[in-house]
């Protein structure tokens, strides 16, 4: 009875836990996404929405024109469609209900990897890690609100992985189908996610040498995955519909090289963005991923090792996982394929490297069971908890700028800052600030300082008169692509984060 009493306590104290997660979660998001200024791709995915869901009706097919018509159309598609739903027809009012959309579909994504990592684990505290994790991971949680092409895809992502394991415990084929319709989404969101058509397969293999499924049943489920991932993926991708071969084919050739060539900042250097070294992507993964989370997904490499010279079957969850993270990075560097914006474009793994996470400490709390080992893992978290939350508080309007504690001091000049353009929004509103009788004359360096000048209510833009740099009295720039520092003459206003200007105003006469 006393078992049957704590095993029940320590249920409604995780789900409540949870529940304070997830609430406390959404209303951040609900807060910060109106703190965010608006992001440099912001117009062409609200132009790839437009086209896409006029694509998807028939009412035109100019889709097939522009050259981000591979780019992450279904989740457009479905945001374009509740616009207008909603009567919104002009770039701010899109944006709003944008935005709302997002946090909606990020939060069904965490709701997602909240039970795959359950499935993983079967312990009660499983699922509050996990959301933990994801929620105070700064970067990831200030980009749910306006990155609407990869927060989309690692909400997909968390779908076919909690799917996943559910097949994996239950050996039912419905979550094979599920499975299936995930990575079908997934691959129209991103289309290097293809490679989990290959990944998949291997869960009902390892059922197959593990006794738990049969031949039959393993063929069957890999015959079912195949096709209806691909018929998924056709009925997510309205640019597949008419040509789906010859548009895939032409969608895998030209994003595997995007054509991207501008300078990147990189670990002091400008390098172009075709010529990144192949380590681009672990280093910005190693100082903008909390420590505590890191170290853990990095744990689970000499676990899985000891695991598999003691021939434990749970080494095959491990691979899985691994898998899903690393083949992606992998395949980036083999292809040579063009990255940028930090790791972004890979943000989709980041699910799996909670999970691998909750793979390690699952291992720790059933192996070490002395009280003080288990309270030093929770005062550990807890500080690693509070780092992140502290620092996203102090710079709730700027939380998308997070880097790891111990590189924090060392980045400015040597990391690219505020790629999105978001900060033109303060730049924005300090020169708002100086208005008195006379329209200012200004201009901005780069396109997000009049996306951001779009924006704003149409009393304010009147304050504002868009010039060319010889007639502007005022120059804004957020210092992207500064190879060479330009003279724009006095500097009256600069926003720092982590000691580095992301914003800053300068006057020329």
């Amino acid at each position: 009875m006393f078992v049957i009493m704590f095993k029940r306590s320590e249920h409604i104290l995780f789900s409540g836990l949870s529940l304070l997660l997830f609430a406390g979660a959404f209303a951040w998001l609900w807060y910060i996404k109106d703190l965010n200024g608006v992001p440099w791709d912001e117009p062409w995915q609200q132009k790839l929405g437009v086209k896409s869901f006029d694509f998807a009706i028939g009412k035109s097919d100019e889709l097939l024109g522009i050259q981000n018509r591979y780019h992450g159309g279904s989740f457009e598609t479905l945001a374009e469609g509740i616009s207008r739903a909603y009567g919104a027809h002009g770039f701010a009012a899109k944006m709003k209900v944008r935005r709302v959309i997002m946090v909606l579909f990020f939060m069904l994504g965490a709701i997602c990897l909240y039970f795959a990592a359950k499935q993983l684990s079967q312990r009660k505290w499983a699922g509050s890690v996990a959301l933990a994790m994801l929620f105070f991971t700064p970067r990831i949680m200030a980009q749910a609100s306006y990155n609407s092409k990869d927060l989309a895809l690692l909400s997909a992502a968390s779908f076919f992985l909690w799917m996943s394991l559910k097949f994996w415990n239950t050996a039912r084929l419905r979550f094979a189908l599920l499975s299936a319709i995930a990575a079908g989404l997934m691959i129209s969101l991103r289309i290097p996610a293809v490679y989990v058509l290959v990944l998949w397969p291997a869960i009902p293999v390892f059922m197959y040498f593990q006794y738990t499924l049969s031949l039959k049943k393993m063929l069957g489920s890999i015959g079912l995955f195949i096709p209806i991932s691909a018929l998924a993926m056709y009925a997510f991708w309205p640019v597949l519909w008419g040509n789906p071969v010859e548009r895939f084919v032409e969608a895998w050739s030209f994003m595997s090289k995007f054509p991207w060539e501008d300078p990147v900042l990189f670990a002091g250097e400008f390098t172009k963005g075709n010529r990144l070294p192949g380590y681009y992507l672990p280093v910005w993964m190693a100082i903008t991923i909390p420590p505590l989370w890191l170290l853990l997904g990095l744990l689970s490499v000499p676990l899985a090792a000891f695991q598999l010279l003691k021939k434990n079957a749970g080494v095959f969850r491990f691979l899985f996982l691994a898998g899903f993270v690393l083949v992606p990075i992998l395949a980036v560097w083999i292809l040579k394929s063009i990255v940028y914006d930090e790791w972004r474009h890979l943000f989709f793994v980041y699910p799996g490297l909670i999970l691998l996470g909750i793979y390690v400490l699952d291992f720790l709390v059933s192996k070490f069971e002395k009280p003080w080992f288990k309270w030093a893992l929770i005062l550990l978290f807890l500080a690693q908890l509070s780092e992140a939350g502290l620092w996203s508080y102090q710079n709730k309007a700027h939380s998308y700028l997070y880097f790891s504690t111990p590189v924090r001091n060392a980045v400015c000049g040597r990391f690219e800052q505020d790629y999105w353009g978001l900060s033109y929004q303060d730049g924005n509103r300090y020169l708002l600030s100086l208005f008195e009788d006379k329209p200012i004359k200004m201009c901005y360096v780069h396109f997000p300082g009049y996306y951001n000048y779009w924006n704003l209510p149409d009393e304010e833009k009147a304050k504002l008169q868009l010039v060319s740099y010889d007639e502007a009295q005022y120059v804004v720039t957020n210092h992207r692509y500064e190879v060479e520092k330009p003279d724009y003459g006095e500097l009256i206003f600069t926003q720092k984060v982590n000691g580095c200007s992301v914003i800053s105003v300068f006057k020329r006469f």
